[in-house]
């Protein structure tokens, strides 16, 4: 018995899996890049212009994506609490990572289950890519998120 098609289409299968996590998320990370973005506060609109992703990337057993904002003040803008702000406030990217890490592991589970049920990559009518509805889209679960300060700008990275 020759066991080698079954063992490549394991890894094909594997592959797939991890390209669809990746994908999901990046939709993830968009969204709440998105909700970072309504709260930052506005002055000229170049902050709330500079909030940018990167790719989600595997890393050993982990999906990572950065998340953040590129501007020399960025940092500072996001970690002064006794600024006031017309619109916007402080922590403007924390409170979009901590809203929607609850949500992170439910929506990881339905963009990933047609894979864990031997349908991957057969779109479903029920369960479109990107969010229909506002900030509420991307739903359940929990997400390992952390917030850093670097070179200048507020960074989050989802896993």
């Amino acid at each position: 018995m020759d066991a080698s098609k079954f063992i490549n289409s394991l890894h094909q299968r594997r592959y797939e899996v991890i390209r669809a996590a990746e994908k999901a998320v990046d939709e993830f990370g968009e969204h709440v890049i998105g909700d970072a973005q309504q709260l930052t506060p506005v002055d000229t609109g170049a902050l709330q212009a500079s909030g940018t992703t990167e790719p989600a990337e595997l890393h050993g057993s982990r999906i990572e994506k950065a998340i953040g904002f590129n501007t020399d003040y960025a940092a500072a803008v996001h970690e002064n609490l006794n600024a006031h702000h017309e619109t916007g406030q402080a922590k403007f990217l924390e409170t979009a990572m901590s809203k929607n890490a609850p949500k992170f592991n439910d929506f990881m589970a339905r963009r990933l289950k047609p894979y864990m049920e031997g349908d991957g990559g057969n779109e479903r009518d029920d369960e479109p890519n990107a969010p229909k509805e506002g900030p509420e889209s991307p739903s359940g679960g929990g997400a390992a998120g952390g917030m850093e300060a670097s070179g200048g700008e507020a960074v989050g990275v989802l896993l």
